[in-house]
């Protein structure tokens, strides 16, 4: 087992562990109560714990060490395989991603084992500010247009023109302009056209994370 991998799973056990005495086994027994449970539990749970749902999955982690956070998906998973599971196969997207040497483009993910009935992956932290990206993809879709026609990027009929022109900027054609502003054009069409082999088709602002000014997909399960 790899350092991060270990790491991982040391952090795993830790959130699960405080979370067992407000009944999260029963969470790990029937993973499609996830959502409900962690409603219904919000103010009585540790203030360190951090989560979040969405469509079909879960994330959890620990604000004092945002260092890795738990996914899993909001189903009985007894009853799906690996091939079934859209963690499992965000998983095999990060693998795939390793083979084409396009895996620095995508926060890390890894498998840690079944809690119960509940497959649990490690991912790797980072903060995502869906509102920020969507700002950047907005300004850097101004900034193109302005070029494009040679406008004034200071000038407020410009601005104003464009904001009622400016179409939907957190899509994932938005984020693929947005990616190729700040990786280049080469590097943005692999990763854009390793998604499409992929079939992950769910890329948008809420599933990129800023990291040192680079942009890192963490969101690639696909729905």
């Amino acid at each position: 087992m790899n350092k991060k991998l270990l790491n991982a799973e040391i952090r795993v056990k830790d959130i699960i562990n405080q979370l067992r005495p407000y009944g999260f086994d029963r969470v790990l027994d029937d993973p499609k109560i996830a959502e409900n449970w962690f409603y219904s539990n919000e103010k009585e749970l540790p203030d360190n714990i951090g989560w979040a749902d969405g469509a079909t999955r879960m994330v959890i982690w620990d604000i004092d060490y945002e260092d890795f956070v738990i996914k899993f998906d909001k189903c009985d998973q007894c009853e799906l395989s690996y091939a079934d599971s859209y963690t499992g196969n965000e998983a095999r997207v990060y693998a795939e991603a390793i083979k084409c040497g396009l895996e620095h483009r995508f926060a890390w993910i890894d498998r840690i084992g079944f809690f119960g009935n509940t497959e649990i992956f490690a991912m790797e932290y980072y903060y995502c500010d869906e509102c920020a990206i969507s700002d950047a993809s907005y300004q850097n879709r101004y900034l193109n247009f302005c070029k494009e026609n040679d406008y004034d990027p200071d000038d407020e009929d410009v601005s104003e023109e464009f904001y009622y022109n400016s179409g939907d900027c957190s899509n994932q054609e938005a984020m693929f302009e947005l990616m190729e502003e700040v990786w280049g054009p080469e590097e943005e069409w692999e990763v854009e056209r390793f998604l499409r082999d992929m079939q992950v088709t769910d890329i948008h602002s809420g599933n990129i994370a800023y990291n040192n000014g680079e942009i890192v997909i963490v969101d690639y399960a696909s729905f």
